[in-house]
């Protein structure tokens, strides 16, 4: 069964972010992307505008729940690696 954007974002949050290892300015999108869900994730507020923002515009949930699973990836990749 598929998991829900709630059951995604709870998820997420078991995951710790590590920032790209890499200035800024050669970050590409999902490195943005990334950062911006290990923030939206952890407060409140935002979570809530973002729940309300999908309400509006419902394809925005399968975007989010692609990236969400992405940024998991990411995150799993990136702890293997520091642990190295």
């Amino acid at each position: 069964m598929a998991r829900t954007f709630i059951q995604l974002i709870e998820e997420a949050k078991n995951f710790n972010y590590m920032e790209p290892n890499k200035l800024k300015k050669y970050w590409d999108n999902d490195d943005y992307f990334f950062k911006a869900i290990s923030i939206l994730i952890n407060e409140p507020d935002l979570l809530k505008a973002t729940e309300i923002i999908c309400g509006w515009f419902p394809p925005l949930v399968m975007l989010f729940k692609g990236t969400l699973k992405r940024y998991m990836v990411y995150c799993t990749a990136m702890n293997q690696q520091h642990k190295n």
